[in-house]
């Protein structure tokens, strides 16, 4: 539980940490039109609803298109070990989502942002195999360690749909680290 609370505050101390220290360096990249992002994290999460009981490992990874200074949209896809209620499986969801990502106001080499991504994939829990959709909200801060290079810390609210399963909708708040590259 010390792990989840750290994860999920993670975020909001590096925003405040960096944001009070403007003439930090490297400043990073200027977001332009064109520009394109790749990037891999890992989170955890926790405090579920549904079917979700106590923890699920994330790990995924996007790649991003900048359609203007301050939007981008892209491809993700995400690999999410769940632990369910009463039961000795996991739900193991592999999906692919589409997201939009708004970047607010730079301060110093720190970039915060919103994002919403949905996606569809496959729910394996135990011998069955089920469709999702997931919905998945997220704000985090990016912090630039390099020119062309950033570590993403996010917070992020989701929900998975099984449409097949009674009462098998469930959802989770999870922190991730990553790290992204722009070129």
């Amino acid at each position: 539980m010390k792990l989840t609370r750290i994860l999920l505050l993670l975020p909001l101390a590096a925003f405040a940490s960096c944001s009070s220290h403007p003439t930090a360096q490297p400043q990073g990249v200027e977001f332009e039109p064109g520009l394109m992002r790749l990037s891999g994290d890992i989170g955890f999460a926790s405090n579920g609803t549904g079917l979700l009981d106590g923890s699920a490992a994330q790990f995924g990874g996007a790649f991003g298109y900048f359609a203007t200074e301050n939007l981008e949209a892209g491809l993700s896809g995400d690999f999410d070990s769940i632990n369910i209620t009463g039961s000795d499986d996991n739900l193991e969801y592999a999906g692919l989502n589409i997201f939009g990502r708004y970047y607010t106001s730079t301060y110093g080499s720190t970039r915060p942002y919103a994002e919403l991504s949905v996606g569809l994939g496959t729910a394996s829990i135990g011998p069955g195999e089920e469709n999702v959709t997931a919905i998945i909200g997220s704000i985090g801060v990016m912090h630039f360690i390099a020119t062309d290079w950033a570590i993403e810390l996010e917070l992020q609210k989701s929900e998975y749909l099984l449409p097949d399963v009674s009462g098998g909708d469930t959802g989770a708040w999870g922190g991730s680290v990553g790290l992204a590259w722009f070129f």
